[in-house]
């Protein structure tokens, strides 16, 4: 759906329409979904490649702004401040760690189109890739999501950045 000139162009595009600035031309992240990239006003704009991708992020910080959300237990989640369906854009607050983003493989108000077992292996996996201590508070936070109709099967460290400082205070 886009190469990584298209994504840029179409974050130039949603940035120029706001008038706001992109900082740096270097992404702050670029995986599967899209590329994100920090703005002048302290914020970061995401543009996707797939369109299934930007509605489940969408509808995700949709879901988080209604029921006023901004930390899940001892991490904090950005806040969706403005989105743009025709460019694929979302634009959320910046989050230090211990935070959680990425919402663009979350499911919101529907089903998982994973097996139980899948999930399980999934989460297994994603488990050895935290340290121990960690984890109870991500199985934690990703069930709280549950509770508010968002399924989170994203969980690897790019996505969830725990702070041992603060993993207490869950």
């Amino acid at each position: 759906m886009g190469t990584p000139e298209q994504l840029w162009r179409r974050a130039q595009v949603y940035a120029d329409e706001r008038s706001i600035a992109i900082v740096n031309a270097n992404p702050l992240g670029f995986g599967q979904d899209g590329a994100v990239w920090e703005t002048d006003r302290e914020t970061a704009v995401k543009a996707f490649e797939r369109e299934r991708n930007y509605l489940n992020e969408r509808d995700a910080y949709q879901r988080l702004a209604e029921e006023k959300i901004n930390r899940i237990g001892p991490f904090d989640v950005p806040t969706l401040v403005a989105f743009d369906h025709e460019l694929m854009i979302v634009e959320m607050g910046i989050v230090s760690p211990p935070y959680l983003l990425d919402f663009g493989k979350a499911y919101v108000d529907r089903a998982s189109p994973y097996t139980p077992e899948q999930i399980a292996e999934s989460i297994d996996e994603s488990r050895q890739l935290f340290d121990a201590g960690d984890w109870p508070a991500i199985e934690a936070a990703v069930l709280d999501l549950k509770l508010i109709g968002i399924i989170y099967l994203d969980i690897k460290p790019a996505n969830i950045r725990p702070d041992d400082a603060k993993m207490d205070l869950y």
